[in-house]
């Protein structure tokens, strides 16, 4: 089952939640909609999706081998159909767990952007410039989401704790390119700083929660 206030699977039912403390029921239903849910529109959604992404991206890319050889722009499609997809399948065709739906959407868009910079040759625009200042945006609303909801900000504390590694990952993209660095050393600072002040005021369940994202 799952603790209607974190959202933690848990094995059994002891009474309370061993994250959060919530007193749980005896018998309470995993999201009783999801299966049907699933069977009626994400499957079918999904199937239809990855063939069309896929016959896409091998038209572009057979396009591109034959009258631009050399470019690489079946790989930022390919990128933009997983991007999209996990926005709409975490958006459209969910309903639960939006901090972490922010997160792996912030890695998705990094990545686009980084493969776009160097098909592109613009390292300096997208890497350098782009990826800091998308990064910001995505951690002001995840942020924003954790404000907007104090009484379960604990879910939200590994996400951002990911979300604080990943700025740090930036500047060091930036620094190993030797690119125009100052945001992303803004970016990097942000991140850090997150993470060192989420580790120290919430140790056990920053620990907890990597634990159970493991176990799951």
């Amino acid at each position: 089952m799952r603790c209607s206030h974190c959202g933690t699977l848990i094995e059994g039912s002891n009474g309370a939640c061993p994250l959060c403390g919530a007193p749980m029921p005896a018998q309470t239903p995993v999201y009783p909609a999801r299966n049907a849910r699933m069977r009626n529109y994400v499957v079918p959604f999904t199937v239809v999706y990855w063939l069309i992404a896929l016959l896409s991206t091998v038209v572009t890319g057979a396009v591109c081998a034959i009258y631009l050889p050399g470019k690489h722009y079946w790989a930022i499609e390919a990128l933009s159909f997983l991007w999209l997809y996990f926005m709409l399948r975490h958006t459209v065709l969910g309903i639960e767990n939006h901090h972490y739906k922010v997160l792996i959407n912030t890695i998705l868009g990094l990545l686009l952007f980084a493969v776009v910079g160097f098909v592109l040759h613009r390292e300096d625009i997208f890497v350098g410039w782009v990826m800091p200042i998308f990064y910001m945006l995505s951690w002001l609303l995840n942020g924003a989401l954790a404000l907007g909801s104090m009484q379960k900000a604990r879910r939200y504390i590994l996400s951002l704790w990911w979300q604080g590694l990943l700025a740090v990952a930036i500047f060091v993209l930036c620094f190993a390119l030797h690119l125009y660095y100052v945001p992303s050393v803004v970016c990097g600072s942000v991140g850090l700083a997150l993470c060192v002040v989420i580790t120290c005021l919430r140790p056990r369940e920053v620990l907890s929660q990597i634990k159970s994202a493991w176990d799951m």
